[in-house]
């Protein structure tokens, strides 16, 4: 079973990946310091995180996938992907990484419809 997803930006694929310690270390950072309630609110609530939220969970599904990667490589590929996708695209994606890495139980809990996601067919 994949539990990664591959997204394109500019001309290279990023794998992203939420290890469990990945998830620790982005939930020391949340502002709500729960994953799942910043899940809740953008799945049940209709409330996106805010873009520093936001920028924590890509930074830790980059680097789980990704663990060559520094900090500003990271800050620079969140910025493009946001302006070659759009910011629900990214966060859809982010949603997505989660959900593939088992974080939120089953995979196909989620709707796999963002257009930053390129399906490897893995």
């Amino acid at each position: 079973m994949k539990k990664h997803i591959d997204l394109k930006i500019g001309e290279e694929t990023y794998k992203l990946h939420f290890p469990m310690k990945c998830v620790m270390a982005a939930e020391k950072e949340l502002s709500s310091h729960n994953i799942l309630t910043v899940l809740e609110q953008a799945k049940i609530r209709h409330i996106p995180p805010s873009l520093s939220d936001m920028y924590i969970l890509f930074k830790y599904a980059v680097a789980g996938g990704n663990p060559e990667i520094k900090e500003n490589e990271v800050e620079e590929l969140y910025y493009l992907a946001i302006s070659e996708y759009s910011i629900p695209e990214v966060l859809g994606t982010v949603i997505l990484t989660l959900a593939a890495s088992g974080v939120l139980g089953e995979k196909d809990i989620l709707k796999k419809d963002t257009g930053a996601v390129t399906d490897s067919g893995e």
